[in-house]
């Protein structure tokens, strides 16, 4: 799956609901591709992680800003905003759409920088 990511899934949610997801995906075999503005990542954010199925690239604010969370994965794109007075989360089924967000993701993933995570 391919994350526009504000932040981790652990600065927004429950840090033991974070780490079952991260679980789950090893568990299922999911890689992801995370674009960000963050330049640094911990390790012990992120954990538990898989290194070979965890990429994660800085994109400079000044290319994108992403202050809003989007997943791009299998037909559905997932538009999701974490902010206090404007939570919400809308799911799109849509194979066009998902076609669209999957091209624009990867070409900005191109721009982007890879991210060593720190130990």
């Amino acid at each position: 799956f391919r994350v526009f990511e504000a932040a981790h899934i652990s600065e927004h949610l429950d840090k033991a609901f974070a780490r079952r997801h991260r679980l789950r995906c090893m568990e299922l075999g999911l890689t992801s591709y995370d674009l960000t503005n963050t330049s640094t990542v911990k390790a012990s954010d992120i954990e538990p992680y898989n290194a070979e199925r965890t990429f994660i690239r800085h994109i400079d604010k000044s290319v994108l800003d992403i202050s809003f969370e989007m997943f791009v994965y299998n037909d559905i794109v997932t538009l999701i905003d974490h902010s206090p007075d404007q939570q919400m989360a809308i799911e799109i089924e849509h194979p066009a759409l998902r076609a669209m967000m999957r091209q624009l993701f990867d070409a900005m993933w191109q721009l982007g920088k890879d991210v060593k995570i720190q130990k």
